[in-house]
C-alpha cells in the first residue's frame, strides 16, 4: 500500500507543494498549485524489476518513461533520469495503482485514475 513520506524537500520555484507515496513496487509523487489543485505527478512502477514511469503535467499529455537507474557500471552512480519509453499498459498499470492507493485522498486517487484511462 502506497505510504506518504512525512518530509519532503519542496522545489524552488514551485508554484505549490509536491507530495510522495511510496511501496515496495510504486512510487507516486504529486504536484500541487497553491490552491491544492494537483497539476502534476509522476507514477514511477516495476520497482524492483525494469523501472518505468508515467508522467503528466496539467494541460499536458500523459508521457511513458523507461528509468535509466544510472548503474551501467559498478565504478559509478549516476543519479537515475527519465528516457523515452513508448506507450506501457496503461490498464495494468492503473489496476495495479488502484490496489495499491487506499490510503491516498480520493481527489488523488480520482485525478491519477482519470489521466491514466484517457478521461
Amino acid at each position: 500500500m502506497l505510504v506518504e513520506f512525512p518530509k519532503v524537500a519542496q522545489e524552488r520555484g514551485a508554484e505549490g507543494p509536491r507530495r510522495w507515496f511510496s511501496d515496495d513496487e510504486m512510487d507516486l509523487i504529486v504536484w500541487f498549485a497553491e490552491d491544492g489543485v494537483l497539476v502534476g505527478f509522476e507514477l514511477c512502477y516495476g520497482k524492483s524489476r525494469r523501472e518505468r514511469a508515467y508522467g503528466w503535467r496539467r494541460g499536458g499529455a500523459l508521457s511513458h518513461f523507461v528509468v535509466d537507474d544510472g548503474e551501467s557500471t559498478p565504478l559509478r552512480n549516476d543519479t537515475p533520469i527519465l528516457t523515452a519509453g513508448g506507450e506501457g499498459d496503461r490498464a495494468k498499470i492503473l489496476a495495479d495503482f488502484l490496489s495499491r492507493a487506499a490510503g491516498l485522498e480520493r481527489g488523488i486517487v480520482d485525478c491519477v485514475g482519470a489521466v491514466l484511462r484517457g478521461d
